[in-house]
């Protein structure tokens, strides 16, 4: 089922010694994914996270089925410039606070599990991209969350890493200064005037 741009399944169980599900194996490779993690079972409605491969299991076999989330179909909403709150993009891992804009827009977000094109450090193998508001001026702030299981299987260290903006004029990544909250596992940068592309690495 999709609800509001996020992928969701829900659990259900047969007996309390079998029970089919679907599980949550992380950031690996698919064809790594032997058998199912029932220690990360989903027990409700959860969102799928960009890049993690999610196992099926059957009651009977059991047998398994696997899928990954290669990409989040592009959610969008409207900024107006009489009514500004943060918008939180659910399943992108993705919060907009626009503390000024001078014209009613759209703000669009994406995220794609893939290497980032011309980023020259290590990274978390997937980027955001945002668009819109092209004709308007405003400045925005940028919360991205992270996964700490993530940080572990890429062998990065959370104190330094970095969210990294593309410029398009100079076709290369610039660092932006980034304020860690290890506690709440996420990123802060402050006062974005352009949309592009964003990425998480290390310095």
């Amino acid at each position: 089922m999709k609800s509001g741009g996020v992928l969701r399944f829900n659990k259900y169980y047969s007996t309390r010694k079998h029970q089919n599900g679907f599980y949550d194996a992380g950031l690996v490779g698919f064809d790594s994914v032997m058998e199912a993690d029932l220690s990360k079972d989903y027990r409700g409605l959860a969102p799928c996270i960009v890049g993690h491969v999610y196992v099926i299991r059957t009651v009977k076999g059991p047998r398994y089925a696997k899928l990954i989330v290669l990409s989040d179909e592009y959610s969008f909403r409207t900024v107006n410039p009489d009514y500004l709150q943060p918008f939180e993009f659910k399943g992108y891992d993705l919060t907009v606070d626009v503390t000024s804009c001078r014209d009613v827009g759209k703000i669009y977000v994406s995220k794609y599990f893939h290497a980032p094109d011309g980023l020259d450090v290590d990274y978390l193998p997937y980027y955001w991209e945002i668009t819109g508001l092209e004709e308007c001026l405003f400045s925005a702030d940028l919360t991205f969350e992270y996964n700490e299981d993530d940080l572990k299987r890429m062998n990065l260290s959370e104190a330094e890493l970095t969210v990294y903006q593309y410029n398009e004029s100079s076709e290369s990544w610039l660092k932006l200064p980034t304020r860690i909250n290890s506690k709440k596992n996420n990123l802060h940068v402050k006062k974005i005037k352009t949309c592009s592309q964003f990425a998480i690495g290390v310095d």
